[in-house]
């Protein structure tokens, strides 16, 4: 043992802990013999101790609905031993790369996967741990049950003015596979009822009923259903007796050229005209207004059409005639409300709705969709519906190859469009009439024009050509129920051929029009030639039809169209 005079404790040497140390006050000393005092001597310091890393415990996710995960891993568990030392880095790996940071956050797939925390000390030592983090496929989210409160019924009532009715939710469902449909509510005027179909009593009227069904997660579907309750005794009618109305209440698929048309039954041809139960008295600009969906700037102001009113010979029957063409696939809703300062015999406000057709596309362009069109693919023939009542015309083009239909339509007589001047006396139009073009007739060439009606035409009938000057009688062959005109370049002057119609004889008479251009359809009333609508001479009534605008272009023949 090395000596040292005057020392007097020792200790074990901090180097290698065999030799002795000895020190007292302030002496140090140098016991590895490195010549290094033990106090400057980094070889005699502490040995340095890894970090432990601690990567978390397990984790179980489930995957969102793009089959990922966001899952934030925990490395604070990691620690140094030594007092003076700490952790300076953390590095984890896996199938997302690498991340850093005590807990950073990685994006993981459907899965399980293993991840590596490796922590580093300050003096460069390092340790790993691992963690096992489990990616399970995302579970499917409960879909709502789909109510089905059934078709809307119409039912009539007993001499107690109720109905029982028997509603039908059978037809709702549950789209998830491991759920089901767990109770079935239904709210009415009746208050409550439950089950799938319940019966429960209604009154006379028309009522919307809920169905509101819930499946074993909760979740719930509602739907409803229109239930209508008549009367057992139909309602008494208006005090000028039945009124007959076309198109009827509820009628569907009605063509957007018709006109409304309302007749009383209270028909005497002897009476005068000028009694209080005219038509005109209960039919006029004042009391008469068409309502409906779409607002065409050219006749519907605040969803009220304007048009206008004609009148047949004995009064009986009325006919509005829109200004522009109804909307597709709308409900319009025709009122006659009485003035209290009038001779109209109605008693009360009579109103009913029907709904135009659905718009269908026009394969031939010859302005006859093709949900009406009986030839959707031939434009040598068109089948226009009438404007007035039900039922078509059928227009072909003969003995012309390329002549071709465009803008075939049904229209009114009465139109605003049409010159009234010079209509037939003794003859009437409640056919309406027919608006086309014919295309590609070069000069010099002549096309016929067949128009079949749906019967036969009677005898006496005549064919007229109507301008802007009025109406001119023309010549055609009548065949049964087919009217055939021979149309050449010639005929038309400046290649424009003007309105041609068929008119009917009926009983003798004059009809008048009522011009009106406001929202309602009134104006002033304008007497004009015109008969009956009764049969007279074996005929049945009018059968009429117009082109109006028919053009034959003149032009070169078109190769193709």
């Amino acid at each position: 043992m090395p000596g040292y005079g005057g020392l007097t404790s020792a200790t074990l040497d901090p180097c290698d802990g065999s030799e002795e140390r000895f020190s007292s006050r302030t002496i140090s000393l140098d016991n590895d013999g490195d010549d290094l005092y033990d106090s400057d001597d980094p070889d005699c310091a502490p040995a340095n101790t890894a970090p432990v890393a601690n990567a978390g415990p397990n984790q179980t996710v489930e995957a969102g609905s793009g089959g990922t995960a966001s899952v934030t891993l925990n490395g604070s568990g990691s620690s140094d031993p030594d007092a003076g030392d700490s952790i300076s880095s953390y590095s984890w790996s896996g199938p997302f790369g690498t991340a850093t940071g005590v807990s950073p956050t990685v994006t993981l797939g459907e899965g399980t996967h293993t991840i590596t925390l490796t922590v580093t000390d300050s003096d460069g030592a390092s340790d790993t741990a691992t963690v096992q983090v489990t990616v399970n496929a995302a579970t499917p989210g409960n879909t709502p049950p789909t109510a089905d409160a059934g078709p809307d019924q119409t039912v009539t009532a007993d001499a107690s003015e109720t109905a029982s009715v028997t509603l039908d939710g059978s037809g709702s469902s549950d789209p998830d596979a491991e759920d089901s449909i767990f109770s079935y509510s239904w709210s009415g005027p009746f208050g409550t009822a439950t089950g799938v179909s319940p019966t429960v009593t209604l009154d006379v009227g028309t009522h919307s009923i809920t169905l509101t069904v819930e499946d074993t997660n909760g979740d719930t579907g509602t739907d409803t259903v229109q239930v209508t309750v008549d009367s057992e005794t139909p309602p008494p009618p208006p005090a000028t007796g039945d009124l007959s109305v076309t198109p009827e209440d509820g009628a569907e698929d009605v063509p957007v050229m018709t006109t409304v048309m309302i007749t009383t039954n209270e028909s005497d041809e002897n009476r005068s005209i000028a009694e209080p139960s005219d038509i005109a008295t209960i039919v006029n600009h004042d009391t008469f207004t068409l309502e409906g969906e779409g607002d065409d700037i050219q006749c519907v102001s605040d969803g009220v059409v304007s048009g206008t009113i004609a009148y047949d010979d004995f009064h009986t029957t009325a006919t509005f005639t829109p200004d522009c063409p109804l909307a597709n696939d709308a409900t319009y809703t025709a009122t006659i409300t009485p003035l209290a300062d009038t001779q109209s015999a109605l008693a009360e406000v009579f109103a009913w709705s029907f709904t135009t057709i659905e718009e269908t596309p026009d394969s031939d362009d010859d302005g006859v969709e093709d949900g009406e069109d009986d030839e959707p693919e031939d434009d040598k023939e068109a089948t226009p519906p009438k404007s007035k009542g039900k039922g078509k015309f059928k227009y072909r083009l003969r003995r012309h190859e390329r002549a071709y239909l465009r803008k075939c339509r049904g229209i009114s007589d009465t139109h605003y469009t049409i010159n009234q001047t010079g209509k037939p006396v003794g003859y009437d139009f409640p056919d309406g009439l027919v608006d086309a073009e014919i295309h590609d007739v070069a000069q010099g060439e002549t096309v016929d024009v067949e128009l079949t009606f749906p019967e036969a035409v009677p005898e006496g009938s005549k064919v007229y050509m109507a301008d802007a000057d009025g109406f001119q009688e023309v010549p055609a062959v009548i065949s049964g129920d087919t009217v055939t005109l021979t149309l050449s370049d010639a005929d038309m002057g400046n290649g424009d051929v003007s309105p041609i119609g068929v008119a009917v004889p009926t009983a003798t008479g004059g009809g008048s029009v009522d011009l009106s251009t406001d929202a309602a359809g009134g104006g002033c009333s304008v007497v004009g030639a015109g008969g009956g609508w009764k049969e007279a001479a074996g005929s049945y009534g009018l059968l009429f039809f117009v082109w109006l605008g028919l053009a034959l272009r003149r032009r070169k023949p078109e190769t193709g169209k």
